[in-house]
């Protein structure tokens, strides 16, 4: 079965060259490896991504914008137009987008991990043109809009969240030069929630409302539940927000009651929809998926109990893991398995109309290797910064450069048997 020109339901004119979409896959996986080897050569220094410039936010940033914004960008820029049935109105943004990102994402991690706050600033700010095109090219498609209204809404936030977590880093690069800003602190933990929540959580919540139900056969999920879930969403990151901003603990509880709402219902909503949906074997990705919503739980149940002091120890440094590693990278590596294959089936109608399967676009022996590397990674990691044991974290880093490599496999043979297959008379 080759689902992907039944979803497109005559829709190649708004398909975009695949270089495109498969560029930003790329790179997040050469990133996913590079991310892994930096932890396990800096394990002792894993959990300390809030003291500064240093190879700890070098790390975290090759996480965040290496791995989970680049699979952001890449999924929207082909998903989005074919979800609101409007085309992109030009190709050559795609192509700004990703030279501006691929090209900034390592000076600004260099600059980082150095301590060198000038080739840091150049590199955040290449990255910022490349965001910044891309909000226009986003912003544009969603104005033109035809159906997913609760889609549409979620991505309008995210991209709203984007602008402000550049313009927000790019001060917090500065004031490390310039010292400019009054509470340094503030501003980072706010930047860590819009980047975190407010951008990937948004679009991962937002999408799923798209791509779960589509994966799993599933009924359409009702605009007025994913209205709600926003909404409990938003909440909760202006709670939290002007909670850090303005230093009022009391909000921060009601931003974690908010925020364990949103993600009780968002969990609840991808759970009916597995039960409901008419196909049961869904593979090794869903094993990812089904583990990173239960994470997510957790890790806010746990950063919930770390506020209110239950929790004592490297209490911030274990949300901030589960948060990062258990869930966004878990759920992103899961969608990456389904849709890399699937986008690429978009690409492989021929002259004479057929289409490539699935099944054989799709590389088993790469997944089952990341489905048990990766899970293993986030045990033996979790474990040592909680014990404060880098030997646990180098063993787990090992693991996860594993599962990192087997998913850079993946996208390069899924690429292969695509070529292959176009190849043919």
């Amino acid at each position: 079965m080759s689902i992907g020109p039944s979803f497109l339901g005559g829709a190649q004119s708004r398909l975009l060259p695949m270089s495109i979409p498969f560029r930003f896959f790329t790179a997040a996986a050469v990133f996913h490896v590079i991310f892994w080897i930096m932890a396990g050569l800096n394990a002792d220094r894993v959990g300390g991504f809030n003291e500064g410039l240093g190879i700890a936010l070098g790390t975290v940033h090759v996480l965040t914008l290496g791995v989970f914004l680049m699979t952001a960008i890449g999924a929207s820029l082909q998903l989005l137009p074919v979800a609101t049935r409007q085309a992109t109105r030009a190709i050559w943004p795609g192509h700004l987008v990703s030279a501006s990102l691929i090209g900034g994402t390592p000076l600004l991690i260099w600059g980082m991990a150095s301590g060198d706050g000038h080739v840091a600033l150049w590199g955040g700010g290449a990255v910022s043109c490349g965001v910044l095109i891309y909000v226009i090219v986003m912003a544009d498609n969603l104005v033109r809009a035809k159906g997913q209204n609760s889609v549409v809404a979620f991505c309008a936030a995210a991209l709203v969240s984007l602008i402000a977590v550049c313009t927000l880093g790019l001060s917090l690069v500065l004031d490390f030069d310039l010292g400019f800003l009054t509470d340094h602190s503030s501003v980072l933990g706010v930047h860590f929630v819009l980047a975190i929540f407010g951008i990937m959580g948004l679009l991962a919540f937002g999408f799923s409302l798209i791509l779960i139900p589509m994966f799993t056969l599933a009924g359409h999920v009702p605009d007025r539940r994913g209205y709600l879930i926003l909404g409990l969403s938003l909440l909760a990151i202006t709670l939290s927000c002007l909670g850090i901003a303005f230093k009022i603990p009391w909000i921060i509880h009601f931003a974690f009651s908010a925020g364990i709402a949103a993600a009780g219902l968002y969990v609840a909503t991808m759970f009916g929809c597995l039960a409901k949906g008419m196909r049961k074997r869904l593979g090794p990705p869903f094993v990812l998926i089904r583990l990173s919503w239960l994470i997510l739980l957790f890790s806010i149940a746990y950063g919930w109990a770390t506020w209110t002091g239950w929790i004592v120890g490297p209490g911030w440094s274990i949300f901030g893991f589960t948060l990062l590693v258990g869930w966004l990278l878990t759920f992103v590596l899961g969608i990456l398995l389904k849709i890399v294959p699937f986008l690429t089936s978009m690409h492989s109608t021929t002259g004479k109309g057929s289409a490539v399967r699935l099944s054989t676009l799709t590389p088993e022996l790469p997944q089952k290797i990341l489905v048990a590397c990766h899970p293993l990674a986030i045990i033996l990691v979790g474990g040592g910064i909680y014990l404060e044991q880098p030997v646990l974290v180098q063993a787990g880093a090992l693991f996860g450069s594993l599962g990192a490599i087997a998913m850079l496999a993946y996208v390069l043979e899924v690429m292969r048997r695509l070529i292959i297959h176009q190849r043919k008379p």
